[in-house]
């Protein structure tokens, strides 16, 4: 009999011709995780749809394939038997060989899949439920969010309201149960927090249950069509219902916007210090107003001079926006003007950041070229104007022209507002050059001619 079955379970495979399935990556070892689960539910996924003798590996992994129990005539027996092989080998390969959760599970007294895959969703083998005071607080954080803690380009969309609901819904993403918020927490939660101009209907819609009914907020009576409990009867029946609630409230807010009654306003982001790090540079932050009140004409002048340091080889600018880091004022979601130029010259970057060259306003001299002067607009902090601004000349200007040459430190004196004259210095070796300016191109950049 034992040979029978042998020669008939050869058979099976040599008409499946498949080799051992293998999953595509390591899932688990020694230390569980917060998303232990969540990992396992994704490889009971992949194991359903990979077919094996008429059935799939997650049904075998679930118990329920044809054969489970000695049921089935001796090839369904000897389909069952291959696919409890091929499981056990599919499970082994989302562990890290050579872990102890390997060791134990790869010997008997585990011989199929399905063991070994109870095994991993007991407590504590590859999920680690986090502490309920961790929950609590998750909780407590969740239930505080408004919709100004979403992204400046979402707070910016007619459907902020309905990225608020699914910001909120979503909060839980490992599914810990015992971070589940109540439907009750969940509709105060996204009523307190909706943008001003949705959160009075939103309130209103909550405190009046009729009304609600009326507005199609409530679940129905009974099931929905093309539900697979339909018609039955619905167990919420009468009551509110976030997702319902949500659309609404979207709809009359979509009305009001679309009238004119408002418009939506980003709110503006400001990196007060950087959080990008810059490569190969030290942690000091210097901002537009410490190199002004050191008398230089700009950033660049300041980290060359004052802090005795080399360019990189990239230059990360700013946006004149919102004072964030590498990318362009056009692509910025913070409106023009709303974060004062006050703001922004305070904002401290780290070396090797480029900072929006700010032009000052005020009465002073303005020339036709090098050298000669003439009545315009100046600057601040004694520099002078456009026409007025010596152009920099040896390592600084081609510094400035990013071909940086190493300089012994004698070799160049720092411009300052005490150093400026009428005539060129005698120790200036290049010849008087036409005056340069700091121009703004279209994409919210500074840069040199």
């Amino acid at each position: 009999m034992a040979a029978a079955q042998q020669q008939l379970l050869a058979q099976v495979q040599n008409q499946n011709q498949e080799p051992l399935p293998s999953y595509r990556m390591k899932l688990f070892g020694d230390i569980p995780s917060a998303d232990g689960k969540m990992k396992l539910i994704k490889f009971i996924q992949w194991a359903h749809g990979v077919s094996r003798g008429g059935s799939s590996l997650g049904t075998n992994f679930e118990g329920t394939d044809p054969g489970f129990g000695g049921v089935g005539n001796p090839t369904v027996q000897a389909q069952h038997t291959d696919r409890n092989t091929a499981s056990f080998h599919a499970a082994l390969s989302t562990i890290e060989v050579g872990s102890q959760l390997y060791q134990t599970v790869s010997v008997p007294p585990f011989t199929t899949g399905r063991q070994i895959y109870l095994y991993l969703d007991s407590p504590n083998i590859v999920y680690l439920r986090p502490p309920d005071s961790e929950a609590q607080e998750h909780i407590r954080k969740t239930t505080t969010l408004t919709w100004q803690d979403l992204s400046p380009e979402l707070q910016a969309s007619k459907d902020v309201n309905l990225h608020f609901k699914a910001m909120i819904t979503g909060h839980n993403p490992n599914m810990h149960p015992n971070m589940n918020i109540t439907r009750n927490q969940m509709i105060n939660t996204f009523c307190n927090g909706a943008h001003p101009e949705a959160k009075v209907v939103a309130i209103e819609i909550r405190d009046d249950i009729v009304l609600a009914a009326q507005k199609g907020c409530c679940y129905p009576a009974v099931w929905p069509a093309g539900h697979p409990l339909a018609p039955n009867a619905h167990p919420n029946a009468g009551t509110l219902s976030l997702d319902l609630m949500a659309i609404y409230v979207h709809k009359q807010f979509c009305i009001k916007l679309d009238a004119g009654v408002f418009r939506l306003k980003g709110q503006p982001a400001v990196n007060l210090v950087s959080e990008l790090p810059v490569p190969d540079q030290d942690t000091t932050y210097v901002s537009v107003d410490d190199a002004l009140s050191a008398g230089y004409h700009d950033f660049n002048q300041y980290m060359y001079f004052v802090m005795n340091k080399n360019p990189p080889t990239y230059l990360l600018r700013t946006c004149i926006k919102c004072g964030g880091i590498n990318h362009m004022a056009l692509k910025c979601a913070t409106p023009d003007g709303s974060v004062s130029e006050e703001i922004l010259r305070m904002i401290r970057y780290p070396l090797g950041v480029r900072p929006w060259i700010f032009k000052d306003k005020g009465k002073g001299n303005k020339g036709r070229g090098f050298g000669n002067r003439g009545n315009g607009r100046g600057g601040r902090f004694g520099i002078r104007g456009k026409g007025g601004y010596r152009p920099p000349t040896g390592v600084m200007a081609t510094w400035q022209a990013f071909e940086y040459v190493d300089a012994e430190p004698d070799e160049t004196v720092p411009l300052t507002a005490t150093q400026e004259s009428d005539e060129p210095s005698s120790s200036d070796s290049a010849p008087p050059q036409p005056a340069q300016e700091t121009h703004d191109d279209y994409d919210g950049w500074n840069y040199w001619e």
